[in-house]
């Protein structure tokens, strides 16, 4: 597994509107990220733009095949078969009815 070289902080959304400019310079120039909070709860992230494009998936591959490289050392190539594998058996079975929900 690689180990992240970025430090996360949790922050809230009036400290970031107090300090942006030195979040801006943290984020894209010592390897940190943000983790907006309002009321408590995150509710968006401030990464770098090489970040951001890390995991940006690529438009001349379609489908999941559009996540290729993003992954690291995340997973195995033994586990990424068995993952691929495991999507197409569930793509075979019959669909499960779904109740509809009575909103009324």
């Amino acid at each position: 597994m690689t180990v992240s070289l970025h430090r996360t902080t949790h922050i809230g959304a009036s400290e970031v509107k107090a300090h942006f400019a030195d979040i801006i310079s943290r984020v894209a120039y010592g390897n940190e990220r943000f983790i907006v909070e309002r009321h408590g709860k995150p509710v968006v992230a401030i990464v770098s733009l090489g970040e951001l494009v890390d995991f940006t998936p690529s438009e001349d591959k379609p489908g999941f095949l559009s996540f290729q490289g993003i992954w690291g050392d995340l997973l195995s190539d033994e586990e990424i078969d068995d993952f691929v594998a495991a999507v197409y058996r569930l793509r075979e079975e019959p669909a499960t009815p779904v109740e509809p929900l009575n909103l009324g």
